[in-house]
């Protein structure tokens, strides 16, 4: 009886641990990873009226998404020399949804982005608006640091099309402007973010 007791005990104790450790695990990958690049405020300026009426619109929303959020400001503006311009491009391969192009400057923070979206190919695939809202949010999280997040429950997951911003979303871009960078190594870097198409 002692030995049976004890058998049963052992092993609740081990599954107690495992499902300790695999709960550690899984909140530990749940935060949208980040990079070292970022602006060095939680703000920037953007502009989104290169773009046809229907994608300023797009883009307008997304700005509006993060904005509500309360993690960063993108302050809209008509200016060509706006720390971040949006536009469409049709010329991307039809794999991709949107890209990304990051530069540093000379103390590491972040100088200029320029986001795209792929008209063509959200049409391909018959994206929604809502979806293509959810991949300019995806652009946008790029534009102030983000890495891609493998949950798919993630405006950071690679392929997204379906998610808005969540909270492992937002997290992230707080633990991002919290932190000190290390400006050194980021200094005059160019980055690429190239993000692929979600078949339903």
């Amino acid at each position: 009886m002692l030995k049976k007791f004890i058998k049963i005990s052992g092993s609740i104790v081990i599954i107690t641990t495992l499902l300790i450790v695999t709960s550690l695990a899984v909140s530990a990958a749940e935060i949208t990873p980040h990079g070292t690049a970022r602006w060095e405020s939680a703000t920037a300026t953007i502009n989104t009226s290169n773009n046809s009426a229907k994608y300023q619109k797009i883009w307008n929303k997304a700005v509006t998404a993060w904005n509500q959020t309360g993690v960063f400001e993108f302050v809209l503006t008509s200016d060509s020399s706006a720390q971040i311009n949006t536009s469409t491009n049709t010329s991307l391969s039809g794999s991709y949804t949107g890209m990304t192009y990051i530069t540093t400057g000379s103390d590491g923070y972040m100088q200029s982005v320029t986001s795209e979206l792929n008209p063509q190919t959200l049409a391909a695939y018959d994206y929604s608006t809502a979806e293509k809202v959810n991949v300019a949010e995806h652009e946008l999280g790029h534009a102030l640091g983000l890495l891609h997040n493998p949950n798919r429950a993630s405006v950071m997951f690679a392929a997204n099309r379906y998610y808005s911003i969540q909270k492992v979303d937002t997290q992230s871009v707080q633990q991002l402007y919290a932190t000190q960078m290390d400006q050194v190594s980021m200094r005059n870097k160019k980055i690429i973010f190239r993000d692929p198409v979600n078949v339903k």
